[in-house]
């Protein structure tokens, strides 16, 4: 599932969008969301020096098994 429709929880696996193609990608784990419904991504790998990235809901999608 992906975009504003989808809800996440924390502790979910997701693809992040954050750089352009091909590197737009990125795997994370769901680390929080707030009241407003902000969502911060912890990264896999480090980008720019951080691994959390707060990301809008419609660039993720849920890593599947």
């Amino acid at each position: 599932m992906t975009g504003e429709g989808a809800s996440f929880e924390r502790g979910e696996r997701v693809w992040a969008t954050l750089l352009p193609a091909p590197f737009d990608k990125l795997l994370g784990t769901v680390a929080d969301i707030d009241e407003r419904g902000r969502i911060e991504v912890l990264l896999e790998e480090e980008l720019f020096g951080r691994r959390c990235w707060p990301v809008a809901a419609e660039r993720l999608k849920l890593a599947v098994a």
